[in-house]
Formats: structure tokens, sequence, C-alpha cells
């Protein structure tokens, strides 16, 4: 091991206010196997740096390379995702058989195959040309779209609040949209559905402790779209698309700094 590599393992510890005997507890070692490591005698295996990583809640990036991991390079999710859709079904199933011998969730499947947005198509247009009147209304099914992959991603991970939000914000939107008076509820209700999209990127930006991971964009789509449609003040408010640049700016610097 490179004494800096050492020097940043101490560091690590000692930032996180953690004697020699408290961190080899939680990373389930002795503490003269610690003290080596932070005096430069041995190396850990990558299984151990992962819960030392996770312990002192450091990127890898930091511990092992003392630079700061960059915030638009590839992630892991974006990875996954990525390979799930260059990979076909069949060969994701050969790949997890041969690595852990059980076959994927079934949420997977539904996932991939399930055709969620040309149903919304049919629906939509089986309304429009089956019900006087209801272009006007009908357009808003496709504005379940990403309530539902947010619904059924909950499911996977079992995130109650996740899979019963999108639901109870859509059912709240149909009883409005059906009983307030005129287009009101129809026009106004809608809104009620940037509730899923903003939750999803709050628990994402909490979980991680950094809020650029929060949907700015999202939250002033929703404002902008209120005040105009509410108060009829769509002008000068479009004025607030300029703060988004300038929150990711200011995200982008804090995360940079606590890390």
């Amino acid at each position: 091991m490179t004494q800096e590599i050492a020097k940043r393992l101490s560091a690590a510890r000692k930032h996180c206010k953690y004697s020699q005997e408290e961190a080899a507890n939680l990373l389930g070692i002795s503490r003269q196997t610690l003290s080596k490591w932070e005096n430069g005698d041995g190396f850990p295996d990558s299984e151990t740096l992962i819960k030392i990583a996770d312990v002192y809640d450091i990127s890898l990036d930091v511990l092992m390379l003392g630079r700061e991991p960059k915030l638009d390079s590839l992630s892991y999710e974006q990875l996954m995702e990525e390979s799930a859709e260059n990979d076909s079904y069949e060969e994701t199933v050969r790949e997890l058989l041969a690595q852990t011998g059980k076959e994927p969730d079934p949420i997977d499947r539904v996932i991939r195959y399930f055709p969620y947005t040309m149903l919304c198509l049919i629906l939509f247009l089986s309304i429009g040309f089956g019900v006087k009147d209801s272009w006007r209304y009908c357009w808003s099914v496709f504005i379940t779209i990403p309530s539902y992959y947010v619904a059924i991603q909950s499911v996977k991970h079992k995130n109650v609040v996740g899979i019963v939000l999108p639901i109870v914000c859509v059912a709240i939107y149909l009883v409005l949209g059906f009983t307030l008076p005129g287009d009101w509820g129809w026009k106004l209700g809608w809104m009620l559905l940037f509730i899923v999209p903003l939750y999803t990127s709050i628990q994402k930006a909490v979980k991680k402790r950094n809020f650029f991971y929060f949907s700015y964009l999202t939250f002033i789509i929703a404002l902008y779209m209120f005040m105009g449609m509410c108060l009829d003040m769509w002008h000068p408010w479009w004025i607030m698309f300029l703060t988004i640049p300038v929150y990711y700016s200011i995200a982008k610097i804090v995360s940079h700094k606590e890390e």
C-alpha cells in the first residue's frame, strides 16, 4: 500500500471521529490490522475497501485516488439500465443463472415487456373518439406514465410510499376532474402528478445527502404552470427558468465541498 493511501485511510477515520478500536469493530477486523494498513503495511482486499468506504462515508475515488468523483460520470444505475436495454431478456436470465443460480425478479419482466405506453395511447384514442368532448382532458392519461414506472420500481424495491403515492395522486386527479365544475378539475388537478417525480428526487437527494439530485427543473415547471394556469401570470414568471442553471451550479459546488 502506498503511503498516500495509508494517510487517506487514517484521515478518513479521524474525520469520522472514530478511534482505531471503534473503526476496527465496525469493519470486523482487529485494531492491529487497521493500524498496519494506516502505517502502510499491508493492503485491504476489494470487499474490505468497499466496506471501509461505506463506514467512513467516503467515495472510493477519494479514498484510493485522492480525487473527487465526477458528478456527470456514468453512474451505476445508468450502467445497469443501459446493460438491461442492450441485452435480451433471455441473455439476462442466462447470466443471472450462471452467477447466482436464480432467475430474475418477475417485476423485471413486467418493467421490460408490459406495454404501458401503448396502453395509454389506445386508452387516449378510445376515450377521445368514444366520449363526446373528451379530447380536452383525456390526454392526461399520458401523464400517468412516469407515475406507473415509479410505482412499479417501488414494488420491486418494496417502497410502500412509492407504490401508494402515484395511485393516490392519479385517483385524486380523476376525482377533481370529474367533480369540479367546468374544466377546473382537469386544468389544475394534473399538477398533482408532479408530486410523484418530485418525491422520488427528494428521496434520492436525502439518501445520497446531496441536493444536486433534487429535480429542481420539475419543481420550476410545476410552479410556473401553477402561476400561469391559476393566476394567469405567464409573464414575467418565465424568468424562474433562469434560476435552473444557477441552482445546479451551486448544488455542484456545495456537493464537491462536502466530499
